[in-house]
C-alpha cells in the first residue's frame, strides 16, 4: 500500500480527496457550529459578519478534525503503527489513574474541611482552582512516570 504525507481516505480513493473533503466538512462543521452559538447568542451586529469570522475562526479545527476522523492511519507516511502500544500511552494512562486517585483524596479532604468551615466561594473560582490542581497532579504524575521509566 502506498504511502504520503496525508494519507489516504478510510473510503478510498487518492490524498486530494481526503484533503478536499476534510475541508467541506470541516466548513460544513464550523458553519453549523456557528449557527448554534448565534442561535444561542443572537447578537446584535449583522448576523453575516458574526456567521462569517466564527466559521472562519472554527476551520482549521473542524477541517483537522474531520481529516483526523477520515483517514487511515495506515497510510500516513512515517506514522506509528500501534500508537495505543508506546510507552507514552503507559505513562498517560498510569497518570490518569493516579490523578483520579488524587481527586478522590483531595473531594474527601475538602468535604470534611467543608464540615468545619464556612467558605463561600463562587462556582468559577472553585472551577478554574479545580482544574489547575488536576492539571497540576496529572503533569506531575505523568513526568514522574516518565522520569521513572527513563
Amino acid at each position: 500500500m502506498t504511502r504520503s504525507r496525508f494519507g489516504r481516505s478510510k473510503f478510498g480513493g487518492p490524498p486530494a480527496a481526503l484533503i478536499s473533503g476534510s475541508i467541506i466538512a470541516g466548513l460544513a462543521i464550523s458553519f453549523v457550529a456557528a449557527l448554534i452559538v448565534w442561535a444561542i447568542v443572537r447578537p446584535e451586529e449583522s448576523a453575516a459578519l458574526y456567521l462569517g469570522i466564527f466559521t472562519l475562526c472554527l476551520f482549521p479545527v473542524a477541517s483537522a478534525g474531520a481529516w483526523a476522523a477520515l483517514v487511515d492511519r495506515d497510510t500516513i507516511a512515517g506514522a506509528t503503527p500501534n500508537p495505543q502500544d508506546s510507552i507514552e500511552s503507559t505513562w498517560y494512562d498510569n497518570a490518569s489513574q493516579t490523578t483520579f486517585h488524587i481527586i478522590l483524596v483531595i473531594v474527601g479532604i475538602l468535604g470534611v474541611a467543608s464540615v468545619f468551615t464556612d467558605v463561600k466561594l463562587s462556582l468559577g473560582t472553585f472551577a478554574i482552582a479545580s482544574y489547575v490542581v488536576i492539571m497540576a497532579a496529572f503533569a506531575g504524575s505523568y513526568l514522574l512516570n516518565k522520569r521513572r521509566d527513563s
